[in-house]
This record gives structure tokens, sequence and C-alpha cells, in this order.
């Protein structure tokens, strides 16, 4: 048996059973639909490696070109699938490009058996003998399709689809998924595109590997896919252990509020939970999962407590669902979700959506996380109090009336240690992240990503929009954050800050702001990158590789002396400003 035949053979026979592996996982988990798409993609590459081998093997341009057209149909679907997986496993943006693309790429499809022979032939006269792993195999000669250059423009713009995915991969703290997932898709879309260019249109000698480079793709897909299950066995080990060692406390605990519908609550919170002091333990092992709910006027959900409650441990709110509170909310109490007892709260997978008043998410314990939720709407998207030590990632806020983060000041607690990484900010119509208190040390902002269109507010016309505005301390670091004004021609009374440094002189002493990048897509430079408010506010500070682009001031305000502001970029800024006088 030739080598080509085996090889492509077990190309086959390896995405089948990749597929045969991850469907059932699919089959048992519907939401799990990177999964799914890349089962399809494993079996499209086994068809595709089939067709592929009879083109290979071909001994007559008619038996060749029937196999090329036949082949077009698994490559249609394989990138339908790829697409499909690196919307559900990137969380890509810019999907317009992937539609586009899909569009065109079946558009190509009813041309492949509608015009000529194949998409790529109208007619192939002759087969030419190239040498393939140590053998000859067969390519066609003919007249090429003029109409091909649609499909080669789809892949063209898959290519864009998925780098802009890997961007937006790395910008989220998911580096080795960028680079792994991502630069796996994006290069075998350039190997097409570059084999095509050589062999549709320079005439080159280059026999068909669609399969192997599809296969290398399905690997690393493979690959990150069994990675999260393994995490997620270890995670259900973990949780099986948990639960072994709460069977053994015997404790008014272990509450499941699961699968509920709220409609039209108008006189208190949909769900309530309160904690008084009793002599005994209790509180752990509460769960708050699946519920729904609509036309509110209070809270969604809330945990209260009169009184400091840490045997309130490890509360954990998930996959709820709330929108539509009615007109008559109240600012002061119209919240999605209010956790205000207890310590080690879980808050993820939440969507909230509400009135421009009141507040998204409410925390007010340590230890917490705050992750993957989806908040639109509210005056404040999330509002921390005695929230030291806790993490804020991977969500998304949207169209705040004040900002969608805020450290609010409080009677009690602090905001030390927190980490805010990896959330998705826009369109917040005064600030994207305001700290509002001075005891953050130790605190982190990194990796987000912050945008507000100038003008989508009527108030835009005469007001300022602040995308981190801190409060002056030491020991803080603002680093890898994205912010951009993205509208072209944003009110010329509009006012648009990246980074604001408050305080008086050595307020921010030893503080980072590295890394970030500010700037604004109008056609004409404004706005400002970073400002300090007074003089010396930034002394003692380090200012680093940030990239301000496109701003009127790349910083303005007080002069300062800061610790290093070395390796700054600054591009098409009309004042360069104190800070980035030496790069």
């Amino acid at each position: 048996m030739s080598p080509v035949t085996v090889v492509w053979s077990m190309i086959a026979a390896a995405c089948l059973t990749l597929a045969a592996v991850h469907l059932p996982v699919w089959w048992r988990n519907r939401e799990a639909r990177a999964t799914l798409a890349f089962s399809i993609a494993a079996i499209c590459t086994a068809a595709i490696a089939l067709c592929e081998l009879m083109m290979l093997k071909a001994p007559t341009p008619a038996a060749y070109v029937t196999a090329q057209r036949w082949m077009n149909l698994p490559i249609a679907l394989l990138l339908v699938a790829l697409a499909a997986f690196a919307h559900h496993y990137l969380d890509a943006r810019l999907r317009w490009l992937a539609v586009t693309a899909i569009v065109l790429r079946l558009v190509s499809l009813v041309i492949n058996f509608s015009v000529g022979e194949s998409a790529s032939f109208v007619h192939a006269t002759s087969l030419r003998a190239v040498p393939l792993m140590g053998e000859q195999v067969s390519m066609a000669i003919g007249e090429r399709n003029p109409w091909r250059v649609i499909g080669q423009i789809a892949v063209f713009l898959l290519m864009l689809y998925f780098i802009a995915a890997s961007v937006h991969a790395w910008r989220q703290g998911r580096r080795a998924v960028a680079v792994l997932v991502g630069g796996s898709l994006t290069f075998f879309m350039m190997a097409s595109l570059g084999r095509a260019f050589l062999v549709s249109w320079q005439g080159g000698d280059a026999p068909s590997t669609v399969s192997l480079f599809a296969l290398g793709v399905i690997g690393v897909m493979g690959y990150a896919l069994s990675a999260d299950l393994l995490r997620a066995k270890q995670l259900v080990v973990e949780l099986s252990e948990r639960e072994r060692e709460a069977e053994l406390v015997a404790d008014a605990a272990n509450l499941y509020i699961t699968n509920n519908r709220f409609d039209t609550i108008t006189q208190d919170d949909a769900i309530f939970l309160v904690f008084p002091a009793n002599p005994f333990s209790y509180g752990n092992g509460i769960t708050i999962s699946g519920n729904t709910g609509r036309n509110l006027s209070r809270m969604a959900i809330e945990l209260w407590s009169p009184v400091p409650s840490p045997t309130v441990v490890a509360p954990v709110i998930s996959n709820n669902v709330f929108s539509g509170w009615s007109s008559n909310t109240n600012a002061d109490t119209g919240f999605g979700i209010s956790v205000m007892a207890g310590i080690g709260a879980l808050v993820q997978n939440n969507s909230l959506s509400g009135l421009p008043i009141g507040l998204g998410i409410e925390l007010g314990v340590p230890n917490s996380t705050v992750q993957y939720n989806n908040v639109s709407g509210f005056g404040l998207g999330l509002a921390m109090y005695n929230t030291h030590d806790s993490q804020i990632q991977n969500n998304t806020f949207y169209g705040q009336s004040t900002a969608a983060i805020c450290f609010s000041s409080g009677p009690t607690g602090s905001h030390n240690n927190i980490m805010v990484s990896g959330n998705t900010i826009s369109e917040p119509q005064r600030m994207g992240i305001w700290i509002n208190a001075p005891d953050w040390n130790g605190t982190s902002i990194i990796g987000n990503f912050i945008t507000r269109t100038g003008g989508l507010y009527p108030a835009d016309n005469y007001s300022s929009f602040l995308a981190i505005n801190p409060w002056p301390n030491p020991a803080v670091s603002v680093t890898n954050n994205y912010v951009a004004q993205i509208a072209s021609n944003p009110p010329a009374g509009f006012s648009f800050t990246g980074i604001s440094i408050n305080g008086s002189s050595g307020s921010n002493y030893g503080s980072h702001y590295d890394n970030n990048q500010i700037k604004s897509n109008s056609y004409f430079p404004a706005g400002v990158g970073i400002a300090v408010y007074e003089p010396g506010a930034a002394s003692g500070a380090t200012f680093t590789q940030n990239l301000m682009e496109n701003l009127v001031y790349a910083s303005n305000g007080g002069s300062s002396a800061p610790l290093s502001t070395s390796t700054n970029r600054v591009v098409n800024c009309q004042v360069i400003g104190p800070l980035f006088q030496t790069f």
C-alpha cells in the first residue's frame, strides 16, 4: 500500500475517532457548543481526507474534478464549524466577518455545483504527475473557474476573524489559548490562501494537502478541549471531596433555591435570605441557581445580615437571569444581586438587565469571586464595599448610567488586594472603573477592555467620561488595559480621558501604570490619555510601555517626577504632556 494511501486513511480514521470521543460529551451537555463544533470539524476533515485521497489517486481528469467537486462540501462545513468553535471557545468579536465569510463560502458552494466542473475548474483537460511522499500523485490541469476567487475571499475574511478572536482572547488574559488555538486557526487560513495563490493563480505544482493542515488544527482544538475536560474532572473530584466533608457536618445548612420563575414582584425581593445572630452554626452550602424573573420592583436576590455573619460561608449564586425592573423601582433598592452577608461568595454566570438606576451586583463580603456575569443597565454595574482579597474577572458590563465597576466607600472593611481583570466594559456613561475609596492597597486593575462611543448619550454634548478613575493610593497596579473612544466624530463638548491620576504630591508613590493602550478612533485627535490632576500626583509612580494614540493630549495636568516613563509610545497626539517628555 502506498504511503499516501496509508497517511490519508489514518487522517480520516483519527478524525472520526476524535469525533466519536467528543460527540457524547456534547450529547450529555448541550451547552458545550464548542465541543459540538469540534466534532463536526473532525468529521468534515475525515470526509475531506477521503475525497482528497481520491483526487491524488485519480486515473482521469473527470475522476479528479468529481472528487474535488464533492470535497468542497465538507470544506464549507469545516469552515462553518471552525467559525462556530472560535465563537464559543474564544468568545470571538467581529462576528459579522464570520457571517460574511460563511455566506460567501455558501455562494462558492452553489457555483461549485452549477458553473463548470467544480469551483476550481471550468474544464479539466489532463492530469500532471507530481511527487508527494516518495510517489507520484495526480494534479489536474485545465481552464480555471473565474468564480474561484469568491471562496478565497471567504477564507481571507475567516482569517481576519480568527486574528480578531486571538487578539480578544489575549486581552482577556487567555494567552495560551490565543496563541495555540487562535494561532493554529489563523495559520490554517494563511496556508490555504498561500496554496491557492501558488497553484490557482501562479500555476505552481503543489498537490492538494488540505487534510494535513486541517489535521493540525483538529489536533490543537482537541488538545484544548481535552485539557478543559481534565480540569473539569479535577473540579468534580474536588467538589466530591468537599461534599463528603460537608456530610460530616450536622448544621442548619445546604439550602438550594433553584429553577424558580418570578413574574411581577411588586412588594419585596424575589429571593431574600436574612441571617440574624444565632448561637449555632448555619449558612454553609447555600446555592441559588437557575432562577429567572421579570418586572421586579426591588432586588432579585438579596443575602443580608444585621450583624457580621462569617458563618455564611461560600454562598453560590449562579446561572440566574433577571430583567425588566418596573418603572416604580427605587434607585436605593432596585438591585440585581446583593450579597452583604458572609465570606467567600461565588457570583458567576448570571445575566442581569435593569433600568439606569440602582446596582447590578452589590458585593459586601471579602474573599469572593465575581466572574462571567453579564450586567446591562443600572446605575452601577458592580458596587463593592468590604471586598478585600476578591477576584472580579471576565464579566461583561454594558450601558451603566454612572460606572461599570465601583469601589464604594463604606464605614467598615477594605478593598485591599482585589484583582479586577479581563472584564469587558462597553458604553458606561460617566466612568468605566471608579475607585471611590482610599483603602485599595495591593489591588490590581489588569487586562480590562473599556470602550466608549462619544455622542451615544444626549448629555455627551457637554459631559465627560473617565475610563479608569482611581483614588490616590500607593502600591497599586493599573496595567495591560485597553481603553478606546470608538466614535469617528464625537461631539466637540465631549471630554474623554483614559486614566486619571488624583491626589496630592507623592500620594501615588510606588504604583504602576504600565502596558496600557489608550486611543481614540475618531477622524481627528480627541481626548486625554493620562490626566494628572494635581502637581506631583504622579511623582514616584511608574509609567512604562504605554501606548497613547490619536489623542489631543497624551498626558496633561500638573507636572510630576515619576520613577520611570521609559519605553512609552505616543502616536498622532497633538500634545505629549508632562509624563511622556522622555520615552
